[in-house]
């Protein structure tokens, strides 16, 4: 069996929103797919064959809704990769215990 055609309807939705609301980021290609992951991993899984069956599908209202879920997941997970990142860099600034 073959499954390669299933794929997350919300992945494709998410890297093209990334790519409008963050161009010009300061972000390395791998600090961009970790974004990717946060705001996947906060929005629903949606299994499809086809992105254009499950848009015909899909009523404006739906996907108006899913628009705005996709831009506040991208956003939240913006945020919360920067803050670990800071937290992460205070971190390893802070002197460490020579005693463990």
């Amino acid at each position: 069996m073959n499954f390669d055609t299933i794929t997350n309807y919300y992945e494709q939705r998410v890297i093209q929103k990334m790519q409008v609301m963050l161009p010009n980021e300061d972000f390395d290609e791998d600090q961009l797919q970790d974004i990717a992951c946060i705001a996947l991993n906060q929005l629903p899984g949606r299994y499809v064959r086809s992105a254009a069956i499950m848009d015909f599908f899909l009523t404006d209202e739906q996907q108006n809704q899913m628009e705005i879920e996709v831009v506040e997941a991208i956003q939240q997970a913006k945020q919360f990769f920067i803050e670990q990142t800071n937290a992460d860099k205070v971190l390893a600034r802070l002197p460490h215990n020579r005693d463990s």
